[in-house]
């Protein structure tokens, strides 16, 4: 079966923009954390492309969900694949 796969990140740019933007408006910027935004924003990962309109269907295509947020995911390393998990994709 041929699959047409998009590659994704786990992590979507908009979001850690996003969050750049708003340490640097609220001068906020600290070194150790963009490095550990960094290193976990990294992740890309292959989906289907049903797999990404399901992320669409829930609003998870650019977006986390709205119960986390970038300094959720800095805490919770664990959680950086939290929309797919919402969405039920096993990557």
């Amino acid at each position: 079966k041929n699959y047409k796969l998009i590659l994704e990140h786990t992590i979507p740019v908009s979001c850690v923009t996003e969050y750049l933007l708003y340490l640097q408006k609220t001068k906020n910027l600290q070194k150790d954390k963009i490095l550990k935004l960094l290193s976990i924003i990294r992740g890309i990962s292959l989906i289907t492309i049903e797999e990404d309109e399901q992320l669409t269907k829930l609003g998870l295509r650019s977006a986390l969900p709205k119960d986390c947020t970038i300094d959720l995911l800095l805490e919770n390393e664990s959680l950086f694949d939290i929309r797919y998990r919402r969405a039920k994709i096993d990557y």
